[in-house]
C-alpha cells in the first residue's frame, strides 16, 4: 500500500505538470483579443497553480503538507527570491564571458524590444516557478530520506533526464542541466529557501535567451542581442544547444556549487534538509 501511494504521488505531480504548461498554452491563446500582458500573466498563474495542485493532492496522497516539500512563503522568502534573480544574472554572465573574450561567441543588436524581453520575463517565471517546484520542492524533499546530498543528486539527475529531447542535447548539455539543478539546489540549501532558487532559475533562463540571444537549454531564442558561434569546436562553445552545452559551463557551475554547498555545510544550512526521524 504504501508503495502504491508513493507511486500514485509521483505521477499526480506528473501529470499536473505537463498539464499545467498545456493548459496554460491554450488559456494564453484562448485570450487572444485580451492585452498581450494580461494574457501572458494568466498563463503563468494557470501553469504554477496546477503545478502546485499536483504537489498538494500528492502531499494528501501522502499525509503530508506543502511545506515538507519546502513550498510555503514566509516574509524572510522575499528577499532570498530577489538574491536568487541577482545570483542567475550574475552566474550566467560569468559563463558566457570567456566565450566572448575568447572570441569562440560575437555579439551584435538583436531584434527583442523592451516589450519581448518583458514577456519573456514572465514566461520564465512561470518555468522557473514549476520546474523548482517539481524538482528542487517535491522530487528533492521526496530524496532527503537518502540524505541531503544525495538528495540533491538524485533530483538533480531527473531534472537533467527532462532536457534529453531537447534540440541539440549533447552527453555535455545533459551532464551541465544536471550541475544547473546541483547549483540551483545549493543555493536553496544556502539560504533554506526554495525561493533562492526559483529565482535564479527564471533570470539564469532570461538572461541567458532574451538579453544575450543564447538558445535556452537548446531551444533557439531571438534577444535584446544576438549571440553569433564563431568557433567550430561545439565543446567550447556548446553548439546548436547554446553556452549550457559547454565547458565553461561545466566548469564555472561546478565551482560555484562546491562553493555554495561548502558554505551551507559550515554554516549548518543542511540541518533543515535531514532525513524525517
Amino acid at each position: 500500500m504504501k508503495i502504491l501511494k508513493s507511486i500514485g504521488a509521483i505521477l499526480s505531480v506528473f501529470i499536473f505538470f505537463i498539464g499545467g504548461m498545456v493548459f496554460s498554452s491554450l488559456v494564453t491563446s484562448v485570450l487572444g483579443d485580451f492585452n498581450v500582458f494580461i494574457r501572458y500573466t494568466i498563463g503563468l498563474l494557470v501553469q504554477i497553480t496546477i503545478c502546485i495542485l499536483g504537489i498538494f493532492l500528492a502531499s494528501k496522497i501522502q499525509r503530508e503538507s506543502l511545506s515538507d516539500y519546502g513550498i510555503e512563503w514566509r516574509k524572510s522568502d522575499m528577499p532570498k527570491l530577489l538574491l536568487g534573480l541577482a545570483i542567475g544574472i550574475i552566474a550566467f554572465l560569468i559563463v558566457c564571458a570567456p566565450l566572448y573574450l575568447t572570441g569562440a561567441y560575437s555579439l551584435k543588436t538583436g531584434s527583442y524590444s523592451t516589450k519581448d524581453i518583458a514577456l519573456d520575463f514572465l514566461m520564465f517565471i512561470a518555468v522557473g516557478f514549476s520546474e523548482e517546484f517539481l524538482c528542487r520542492g517535491f522530487l528533492l524533499h521526496r530524496f532527503l530520506r537518502f540524505g541531503p546530498f544525495k538528495a540533491l543528486a538524485l533530483s538533480a539527475a531527473i531534472f537533467s533526464l527532462l532536457h534529453l529531447a531537447n534540440p541539440g542535447v549533447t552527453v555535455l548539455s545533459l551532464l551541465n542541466i544536471f550541475l544547473a539543478g546541483i547549483f540551483m539546489g545549493a543555493t536553496m540549501f544556502a539560504t533554506n529557501s526554495i525561493y533562492t532558487a526559483v529565482g535564479v532559475h527564471i533570470t539564469w533562463n532570461w538572461v541567458q535567451g532574451a538579453i544575450m540571444g543564447i538558445p535556452v537549454s537548446g531551444t533557439t531564442s531571438d534577444g535584446y542581442f544576438v549571440t553569433n558561434i564563431v568557433s567550430n569546436n561545439t565543446l567550447i562553445t556548446g553548439g546548436v544547444f547554446g553556452a549550457e552545452g559547454s565547458l565553461s559551463c561545466t566548469i564555472i557551475l561546478t565551482l560555484l556549487s562546491l562553493l555554495l554547498l561548502g558554505y551551507a555545510q559550515r554554516a549548518n544550512k543542511l540541518k533543515y534538509f535531514q532525513p524525517a526521524m
